[in-house]
């Protein structure tokens, strides 16, 4: 009993007035960043091989799920949406199966660290970031939060409402600091969705800056292999085409696929035609994906009405990565076939033009990481310093040490866009 009532007393003493110092920070992940749990009830199931009944479990990404020809199979029923004929905007599981983020931990930073607890394939998300903040003083829950989310599914109401109440909440427990938000990723389209609908005033009060990294604010060819081809996800033995059909039912690939920004210059070559980001309807018909393009038209507007959200910002990415600029099907059939890949100089993920969209924007710092992938760039040793420095730009007493050892790294951009 005495030893409780003095570790209230430590934390009320010494380390509160500490963190009162900070501004609070909020982590919004990327396409694949976060932990996924899956529930299994008398599961619908089309393989004898894959079970039925399971309380919750490790679904993303855990290294055992993804084994060919053992459990990948039973992976890809669990993980794949499904859509009925009155709604082509938000996909369910199947049935018998649950899916929520790891923990069911919204506001804290436990589902976007690591994807992997498999402790020799460490996938590191986050923690190139958190750990230092942690060892800065930072506190899960407290002045360091996460907004996790189900990344199959498109941002909706629902969870633009819940990062805005997050947001509110940190600030109030936070005796009203404003918040910094650091978004990777796919994460800072759905930021961006929510400061564009919120007032100056509204962002006056809560925000104190925007972090965005890797970005894709016009989309990227990667979603459009995803669906022309598939990605084996760095499977070696496994054909993309093999999880084509999961990762098409992502409403996720639909939101990021090229957009407007494109103009005219063409995504994907074939013989006697070329198809812009303005030809998806005639593009998804020739790949005998029609059921996609209806999907498509539902969270179009959410890319393409991008804009510049009016806080202070810091744009970064990385630069000069073999990244996928168009598809080439001049030498196959485009429902059948396989193209050839042409590559451009970007993060290896996101198109350039996708990734400094940014860059014109008022009250912008723009600011770019050489070599650095997409996924990478988040345990970059540069950046972190960088990120760091950012961080306590206005505390005086700070000097950047590098405070965590390099861990063992599995390479995440096959996981997460």
């Amino acid at each position: 009993m005495f030893e409780k009532i003095f570790n209230r007393i430590f934390v009320i003493c010494v380390i509160v007035p500490t963190l009162a110092l900070w501004d609070p920070i909020i982590f919004i992940p990327g396409d694949g960043g976060t932990k996924l749990e899956a529930k299994l009830t008398n599961a619908k199931v089309d393989s004898f091989k894959c079970e039925k009944n399971h309380d919750w479990f490790l679904l993303w990404v855990s290294v055992e799920e993804l084994v060919p020809f053992v459990s990948l199979e039973c992976f890809l029923e669990r993980m794949t949406l499904e859509y009925n004929s009155t709604d082509n905007r938000r996909g369910h599981n199947r049935k018998g199966v649950e899916i929520r983020v790891a923990g069911n931990s919204y506001g804290n930073v436990s589902s976007i660290e690591y994807l992997s607890e498999w402790p020799l394939v460490k996938t590191e998300i986050f923690n190139g970031l958190i750990e230092p903040l942690k060892n800065m003083g930072y506190v899960d829950g407290f002045n360091l939060r996460g907004a996790p989310y189900d990344f199959r599914h498109a941002p909706d109401e629902k969870q633009i409402q819940l990062l805005r109440n997050l947001i509110i909440e940190t600030y109030e427990i936070n005796k009203k600091k404003k918040v910094i938000l650091v978004a990777h990723s796919m994460g800072g389209i759905i930021l961006n969705i929510l400061l564009r609908l919120e007032s100056k005033k509204w962002k006056e009060k809560y925000i104190k800056k925007v972090i965005t990294i890797s970005t894709p604010w016009g989309g990227t060819m990667k979603t459009l292999k995803l669906i022309t081809t598939g990605d084996n996800l760095g499977i070696f033995v496994v054909n993309g085409k093999e999880l084509r059909d999961f990762q098409r039912s992502m409403q996720s690939t639909m939101l990021l696929l090229p957009s407007k920004i494109w103009g005219n210059d063409p995504v994907i070559l074939s013989q006697g035609k070329n198809y812009t980001a303005f030809d998806y309807a005639s593009l998804f018909k020739d790949i005998n994906f029609q059921e996609g393009y209806e999907r498509y038209k539902t969270v179009e507007t959410l890319l393409n009405d991008v804009q510049d959200m009016d806080v202070e910002l810091i744009c970064t990415h990385g630069i000069d990565v073999d990244t996928l600029q168009y598809l080439d099907y001049r030498n196959t059939n485009i429902s059948t076939g396989t193209p050839t890949s042409i590559y451009e100089k970007a993060d290896g993920t996101v198109n350039l033009k996708s990734l400094k969209y940014c860059q014109n924007w008022k009250n912008t710092k723009y600011v770019t990481f050489q070599k650095s992938e997409h996924n990478g760039i988040l345990h970059d040793k540069q950046f972190i310093k960088f990120f760091m420095e950012t961080i306590f730009k206005e505390d005086p007493t700070y000097t950047y040490k590098e405070l965590i050892k390099p861990s063992i790294v599995y390479k995440t951009s096959n996981f997460q866009t």
